[in-house]
């Protein structure tokens, strides 16, 4: 039998994540560069104290501001002069940790029926927001203090196949990471087999932007 470090169980998640990130970033069409992220932000938060299941792709009440400034090159400071770290996530998104929590959220795009992709880095979709421990689980949104100019551009035609290319689950997948980690639980919509992977992920975005959260 097969024992698993905590060396080996921590490279195999890190290993099974960077897979995930790889094939949920391909199909992401919107594109934010360093420099556009940058700067000062403001993560409207929910409420904490949930679970990793959590569901943030609804409207949700904001309970507090929360001021996080993004300097050169991956330092944070947050509106009480806490020091924490920053990174982004290849051109999709990016990570904050500091003061003990978590947040994580995708830049903000829209497709326009003519195929365009339009990415406003000033903004995020909704996101989650978790203790060091992988506890309190909470919704935000961020946006940022100075506006960044918007961008359109054409989307490719590998991602335009991709989009309609038919949504099908990788069980396999699915049964390596539950058994790799045990703080969230990685599953399967039946109810999603069969739909168009833009369909997909229509579902789990906020299709107006703005709309992110409920005051």
């Amino acid at each position: 039998v097969l024992r698993l470090t905590s060396a080996m169980k921590g490279l195999l998640i890190a290993t099974l994540l960077a897979a995930f990130c790889a094939i949920v970033l391909a199909d992401t069409p919107g594109h934010c560069l360093y420099d556009q992220v940058r700067g000062t932000w403001t993560f409207a938060m929910g409420a904490g104290g949930h679970t990793n299941s959590l569901n943030c792709s609804q409207p949700f009440s904001v309970q507090q501001n929360y001021q996080v400034t993004l300097y050169f090159p991956d330092v944070a400071v947050d509106q009480d002069g806490n020091f924490g770290f920053w990174t982004m996530i290849y051109d999709q998104g990016f990570e904050v940790q500091i003061n003990g929590m978590k947040f994580f959220a995708f830049s903000y795009f829209e497709v326009d029926g003519s195929g365009n992709v339009t990415s406003f880095c000033d903004t995020t979709f909704p996101g989650w927001y978790h203790s060091f421990g992988g506890s309190n689980w909470g919704c935000y949104s961020g946006k940022k203090t100075s506006s960044v100019e918007s961008v359109s551009v054409p989307l490719p035609a590998s991602k335009t196949h991709a989009a309609n290319a038919v949504y099908l689950p990788d069980r396999e997948f699915v049964r390596l990471l539950n058994k790799a980690q045990n703080l969230w639980t990685a599953t399967e919509y039946s109810e999603l087999h069969g739909q168009r992977n833009a369909d997909v992920q229509r579902r789990a975005s906020t299709p107006v932007r703005g709309h992110v959260a409920e005051t």
